[in-house]
């Protein structure tokens, strides 16, 4: 996960790297939670192939799910690459991850693509833009990059007042954190 983090948001002179941003934290936290538990979710069979809108059948809970992820995307770089995926070079690994997504680089257990897609891509983005309380955006490096200022904010009246002016409190984000 740190590997994948930190491949997908490298240090560079606007944000530290991912896992220094908290990301890896709030992806672990998530999965150990209710929702990486399955909580609220139908886990009983039939799964059957269906169309794509109607999202994964799989008789995993997501924590089960992305840890098999990670299981199958270390034993493609074992088979094809000699090493697991956080001993590969950025390069090497970008070309896996482009293999997983043009559907070039599959497992024969785990549809790759769509555990990418559908889990790991949307935790990672929910990582860079939740509240740093959960574990992620640590620092509000993100909100930060966008100008977003946080809880403080009314949006309503704020969207009409700054639209296409930075607004003020974005240099300084607010976190629930710091109301409480």
């Amino acid at each position: 996960m740190e590997a994948l983090v930190n491949l997908m948001c490298p240090a560079d002179e606007w944000s530290p790297g991912g896992v220094d941003c908290g990301l890896a934290a709030y992806i672990d936290r998530q999965l150990a939670g209710p929702y990486g538990k399955g909580a609220g979710r139908y886990q009983r069979g039939p799964f059957r192939h269906g169309k794509p809108q109607m999202g994964l059948q799989l008789p995993l809970t997501p924590e089960q799910f992305f840890k098999a992820g990670v299981a199958a995307v270390n034993a493609v770089c074992l088979r094809e690459r000699g090493t697991t995926f956080d001993q590969l070079g950025p390069p090497d690994a970008d070309a896996v991850f482009e293999g997983i997504a043009s559907g070039r680089v599959t497992d024969e257990r785990l549809p790759l693509a769509s555990w990418f897609e559908e889990l790991a891509y949307p935790l990672f983005i929910e990582a860079c833009f939740a509240d740093p309380i959960y574990g992620g955006n640590r620092n509000a490096v993100f909100w930060k990059l966008v100008g977003y200022p946080g809880l403080p904010a009314t949006y309503a009246l704020d969207m009409a007042r700054y639209r296409g002016k930075p607004h003020p409190g974005a240099k300084a984000p607010k976190s629930i954190d710091d109301f409480s």
